[in-house]
């Protein structure tokens, strides 16, 4: 470092005009590192100088070419970048424009971290994940960056995605920051999860840059922040504190929509761990935080390590060649391991859900047998009339015998055969002094009413078409309408949470269904379905009432859901195993009249922007003064879309 021009071909010169000295960092690409092993091509970050605020400095690199780093002192927040020229001077002017447009990019990334299926995120995501030619990434994402109007650029937004994962100070800042921490009961199948309300502990973030975990009870544990990873010296699995950093917009936790700030997820001493920054979890945001939020931490950790590699290497290196040809290795490579993570992080919840992830009803059209109750009514009418002039005294009896004797048989194909017998009796003895007139009317009225009334099983049928334009993207789509009316969609799922096996069966539906459609499931993280097993979890969660959950499902159509959309998540609905709703579906009677009358109920709102209500329909729709179970009110709804155009 020299602080005066010096006769080095490739000095680099700052001039610092922000009115706040600088630290100058160094990126570099780790010794030994390998395309084969992703991990090794993180990158390196190290102090080599300072600038004076308002004046200009002479820096000296010492290598060839170095990607450099303009740094806050008070927080190290990078407000500008520059590569040195391989073969001259360099010169570097920063102002308090460059403050800004970091301040905006630390923006960006919170919200694209805390809003994993925004669609600026998704659109990012696609850049990063899907290019064939890593080399190109930069001058693909300035470009995404520029038409965006971000205000920007990729070499600033990846050196302040590094200060991001790796320095506390971006979110403790100048004044630090206390966390609260819970230790959520192991979680049971299908019971609602228990909001913790005794604290374990605090983590606190202290201006200095340095982070400790102070327990209710012992000693603080001293913690480094690495990759998004909280963790104490030494941690594992099982041992030590590892948590991994999530960002969450407030509107869930009761707050100003857009607002974001920082969570933590993850074990202490193996047991599962959640740290938020206010006091008692008001809903169960680490069920699925992570899995959400993957596929974003996948773009970032593809980023990371290839933005300097191209900064430093030339395109004849094997490192260099290797991203421009093995790009899609290379990808599959950070999902493996971000899938890892994932995995770790959400075991417990992933052991309790076993019993229950399994498939039912998939791809099957069974029509149940017919029960038949016959109500057969006889009804007989005997009228004795006995008129009896008497002249002079008579004793009457009359004695009237009915005997009846009815079969009724009903065989298999429901023709019934009634036999009835009556045989009556009447005996009149008179005892007559003189002359007596004896009318006797007999009058028989036999009234036989034969109602049948056919009670039938509800059809399930989940034999759906799945075709092409509705299952690629499907899940981005419906992640995108969480997201999108997040206050009342994904609070809602998140209320009265309860693991209920769907993020396996969510993975396996995907599957089978892009399989269906002609389509490739292959490459696809296990996380990828979070969205789908989010909301096929709520809809199958006993804890919220039937009528809340369809009007839940109301928000997802009026967010755009196609009716091919609608038809495979309802369908998914009847999939999905669950043995209290399996045996109410299995043990449900009305007849094909009383279905179609609840069919056409919701049939009166087919306009797509009628659909919402037709789902609100179903949600208040009784039989018999009682609520439909949600799997016999997706088969009426599967009724419904098909109706639709």
């Amino acid at each position: 470092m020299s602080d005066t021009a010096g006769s080095s071909p490739n000095i680099v010169t700052i001039v610092n005009q922000t009115g706040d000295d600088l630290d100058i960092y160094t990126f570099k690409v780790p010794a030994g590192a390998s395309v084969s092993d992703p991990s090794t091509l993180y990158p390196t970050y190290a102090k080599v100088g300072t600038a004076a605020k308002d004046a200009t400095t002479h820096y000296t690199p010492s290598e060839p070419l170095e990607d450099l780093s303009f740094t806050l002192i008070a927080t190290g927040q990078p407000i500008a970048t520059a590569v040195t020229n391989l073969l001259g001077a360099t010169t570097v002017t920063i102002t308090a424009a460059d403050v800004t447009s970091s301040q905006k990019a630390f923006a960006f990334i919170k919200a694209y971290w805390g809003s994993p299926y925004s669609p600026t995120s998704l659109e990012l995501n696609d850049l990063i994940l899907t290019s064939t030619d890593l080399t190109k990434q930069q001058q693909q994402v300035d470009a995404w960056l520029t038409a965006n109007h971000q205000g920007f650029s990729y070499a600033l937004f990846t050196a302040v995605t590094y200060w991001a994962e790796n320095d506390v100070r971006a979110w403790g800042g100048t004044k630090g920051l206390t966390l609260y921490c819970y230790n959520p009961a192991p979680p049971q199948p299908i019971i609602q999860l228990v909001l913790p309300t005794t604290s374990t502990g605090t983590i606190v973030l202290h201006p200095g840059g340095t982070a400790e975990f102070v327990p209710v009870s012992g000693k603080p544990v001293p913690l480094t922040l690495s990759k998004r990873t909280l963790a104490s010296a030494g941690a594992t699995q099982t041992a030590g504190v590892s948590l991994q950093l999530l960002v969450q917009d407030m509107v869930l936790h009761d707050g100003v929509d857009g607002t974001y700030e920082v969570f933590f997820t993850g074990k202490d001493s193996g047991d599962d761990m959640i740290v938020q920054p206010y006091q008692v979890p008001k809903l169960a945001w680490w069920m699925s935080a992570y899995d959400l939020a993957n596929t974003v931490y996948t773009a970032v950790n593809v980023y990371m390590i290839v933005h300097t590699v191209l900064s430093l290497f030339s395109n004849s290196s094997s490192i260099f060649n290797a991203l421009k040809t093995g790009a899609q290795e290379l990808v599959d490579a950070v999902k493996t391991d971000a899938t890892k993570v994932a995995q770790w992080i959400a075991d417990q919840i992933t052991s309790a859900a076993e019993e229950n992830s399994g498939m039912v009803n998939v791809d099957v059209d069974t029509d149940v047998d017919v029960d038949v109750d016959v109500d057969t009514d006889v009804d007989t009418d005997v009228d004795t009339d006995v008129d009896t002039d008497v002249d002079t005294d008579v004793d009457t009896d009359v004695d009237v015998d009915i005997d009846i004797d009815i079969d009724v048989d009903v065989d298999a194909l429901a023709i019934i055969d009634i036999d009835i017998d009556i045989d009556i009796d009447v005996d009149v003895d008179t005892v007559v002094d003189n002359v007596t007139d004896n009318v006797v009317d007999n009058v028989t009225d036999n009234v036989v009413d034969n109602v049948t009334d056919t009670d039938t099983d509800t059809d399930i049928d989940t034999d759906v078409d799945v075709p092409e334009s509705a299952i690629l993207g499907l899940v981005k789509r419906m992640g995108a309408s969480l997201w999108e009316n997040k206050a009342a969609i994904l609070k809602a799922v998140l209320q009265n949470a309860a693991v209920m096996g769907a993020m396996e069966g969510a993975q396996y539906l995907l599957q089978f269904w892009y399989q269906k459609a002609g389509q490739s499931y292959a490459g696809e993280q296990p996380s990828a379905a979070a969205p789908l097993a989010l909301l096929l979890n709520y809809m199958e969660n006993p804890a919220n009432t039937v009528e809340t959950r369809w009007t839940t499902f109301s928000y997802y159509v009026a967010g755009g859901a196609t009716a091919a959309e609608q038809s495979l998540v309802v369908s998914g609905m009847l999939s999905m195993k669950n043995t209290a709703d399996d045996a109410a579906l299995a043990a449900w009677r009305w007849s094909t009249a009383d279905e179609s009358a609840a069919v056409s109920a919701m049939t009166q709102h087919t306009a797509t922007a009628q659909q919402p209500q037709a789902y609100t329909t179903l949600a208040a729709y009784t039989y018999d003064g009682k609520t439909l179970p949600i799997k016999v009110g997706a088969s009426v709804a599967l009724k419904y879309i098909a109706n639709l155009t």
